[in-house]
């Protein structure tokens, strides 16, 4: 999970032991994303986009939704080279 404090630390982990690791997210904390792109911790990303921009906060069941954090977690993820 994303809200893991420790997440870096654990993926380094992973893959010293020689695995590759795959980073499910729903684009939510594109900080996080970027930090784990930025230290090659990320082999494969999967992303879950909900809905179109205009119905993101209904799919989600919230009032209203930054919808800025999902288009900036997407450019990351096209801009990363990574599959």
């Amino acid at each position: 999970m994303m809200l893991q404090r420790d997440l870096p630390l654990f993926i380094k982990r992973i893959k010293d032991l020689g695995f590759l690791v795959k980073l499910d997210t729903n684009g939510s904390i594109p900080e996080r994303l970027e930090e784990l792109i930025n230290n090659g911790l990320i082999d494969y990303i999967a992303m879950d986009i909900k809905n179109c921009p205009e119905k993101y906060a209904l799919t989600t069941g919230k009032d209203s939704f930054d919808i800025e954090k999902i288009k900036r977690s997407i450019s990351l993820i096209r801009n990363s080279g990574i599959d």
